[in-house]
């Protein structure tokens, strides 16, 4: 990160040693290793990518293509934090975990502006294969997402909404309408319901006024019919790991 101006601006970048070190580092791996590298400004996020204005160069890391190179024959992945959100970034075969946060968005309440609960990454590490999961703080591991029955939403009065907030494209979101599957929720970005709730407007959050939400693309939604009586939703993550929850309608 290099800092400019009197206002103390910064731009998220790897230095010409940085790289040079890295380089010389991963000639002494074997191609097609798992490798893991650490980060504090995110190589990119998709709130950089959905945005319709210049990405802030603290951000990301503005020459990131160089380290997307050095990296490009191993099995990468990167680990980041900095925004107080969550989510996965796939380019190329590396794979960046941007992690939300045990203070959330700024220790203002229980979630990140994203909508993901406060809490942190675990990683398991078995010889050069690595899995995980998002740990939500007092929450159980198997706490993986949070949905919102229709109606909740203004803008989406008739949509289920289901925020699963460690996503990623090979994890599948199901749901269930009185016992029969009905197929795969359809991701869509917008806004978590909570986070609109608790950081929307002049005064919220009173601790920390200036916290918004976030636009996501880790939302999911499906239409239940009006007679539907029990909805069900199951999430499998790419492990093979299955999440599941229910609720009964009015007319249960």
């Amino acid at each position: 990160m290099f800092f400019i101006g009197r206002e103390k601006q910064y731009i998220g970048y790897l230095s010409e040693e940085q790289l040079r070190w890295l380089e010389q580092d991963l000639a002494l791996v074997e191609k097609g290793k798992t490798v893991v590298v650490s980060l504090h400004i995110p190589a990119f996020t998709g709130a950089a990518r959905r945005s319709k204005e210049t990405p802030t160069l603290g951000g990301t890391v503005s020459n990131r293509a160089e380290l997307y190179r050095l990296l490009e024959p191993f099995k990468a992945h990167i680990m980041s934090g900095h925004t107080h959100f969550n989510e996965k970034v796939t380019e190329g075969g590396v794979i960046e975990h941007v992690h939300g946060t045990v203070c959330g968005a700024w220790w203002s309440g229980p979630i990140c502006y994203d909508g993901t609960p406060n809490g942190y990454g675990v990683y398991e590490v078995k010889g050069s294969e690595l899995q995980w999961h998002y740990k939500s703080t007092g929450k159980d591991s198997k706490h993986q997402f949070r949905y919102y029955q229709p109606s909740t939403n203004p803008e989406r009065k008739d949509d289920l909404i289901v925020n699963v907030w460690n996503a990623d494209p090979e994890w599948k979101i199901q749901w269930y309408e009185d016992g029969m599957r009905k197929g795969n929720l359809r991701q869509q970005t917008g806004f978590d319901p909570l986070s609109v709730e608790l950081h929307t407007g002049k005064e919220k959050p009173q601790r920390r006024p200036w916290v918004d939400p976030e636009l996501t693309d880790h939302l999911y939604a499906a239409q239940p019919s009006a007679q539907a009586k029990k909805i069900t939703i199951e999430v499998t993550d790419r492990f093979g790991n299955i999440f599941s929850e229910s609720y009964e309608t009015t007319k249960g």
